[in-house]
């Protein structure tokens, strides 16, 4: 999904910088900065209401917008709770990213 999800945002002109997994997206966000990040429900190792909430105690307020397939009712909830700005369900398209991005950046 994150292939698609890259290529879907740099078909529109945009810069991906792609982490496989949640120890590589915090050094990627201590390496540089980001105007937000799209994270997956569902990463390998630590999920993405962890790797939010390790992202919030480390001080960065840049947009978190979570991505999931899950169909519960309580996926959208847990992931506010652990910090996600936005929530997005797949199956995506570019204009819901798209979307997603102008809510949160100017």
């Amino acid at each position: 999904m994150a292939e698609v999800v890259g290529s879907l945002l740099r078909n529109q002109g945009h810069s991906v910088v792609h982490a496989g997994h949640a120890l590589s997206a915090i050094s990627e966000l201590e390496a540089q900065s980001f105007d937000l990040a799209f994270i997956d429900l569902d990463l390998p190792g630590l999920d993405g209401l962890a790797l939010a909430r390790l992202i919030r105690s480390r001080g960065y307020r840049l947009p978190l917008i979570a991505i999931t397939a899950r169909a519960d009712a309580e996926a959208e909830p847990a992931a506010r709770d652990a910090g996600m700005n936005d929530f997005l369900r797949k199956p995506l398209a570019g204009q819901h990213l798209l979307d997603a991005m102008a809510r949160h950046t100017d």
